[in-house]
């Protein structure tokens, strides 16, 4: 599983490395990347995490410690749900310490939660002609 840990914002944990793809140049987050290690094991538990569904994006967040300031925050995982050759696909979109927004510390989110399973029934159901995430359709294979 790769995962790059860009940040748009600057951080603390930034390192004067920066990331380019032609569009932008975004600064690599140590504090990101440390966090992204533990992302296999989250999703191995995702049937068991209440997911959040509005109308830009579907996430998660739970509460993970951020070896980077020692402390206990929630961390917010963005995914996109699609079909390939009759498969169900997801893929993150980001993920990161939610400070601000809906699922920071405070903030609660405005939306009732759906199971994993509610969401792969609605992508099973959706038409073939269904478009995959523009993320998802730059990935190696």
């Amino acid at each position: 599983m790769a995962f790059t840990a860009i940040a748009k914002d600057a951080t603390a944990w930034n390192i004067s490395f920066r990331y380019e793809d032609g569009r932008e140049k975004i600064a690599i987050c140590m504090e990101r990347y440390e966090a992204s290690k533990q992302l296999r094991h989250i999703l191995k538990n995702l049937p068991a995490m209440n997911l959040y569904h509005t109308a830009a994006e579907k996430f998660f967040t739970l509460d993970m410690m951020n070896s980077a300031t020692g402390q206990v925050e929630p961390y917010k995982i963005c995914i996109a749900f699609y079909k390939e050759k009759r498969l169900l696909r997801m893929h993150i979109l980001s993920a990161f310490f939610v400070r601000e927004g809906p699922g920071a510390p405070g903030v609660p989110v405005p939306n009732k939660s759906v199971s994993i399973f509610k969401i792969a029934m609605d992508t099973a159901k959706r038409p073939k002609t269904a478009a995959m995430p523009k993320e998802a359709r730059n990935r190696y294979r």
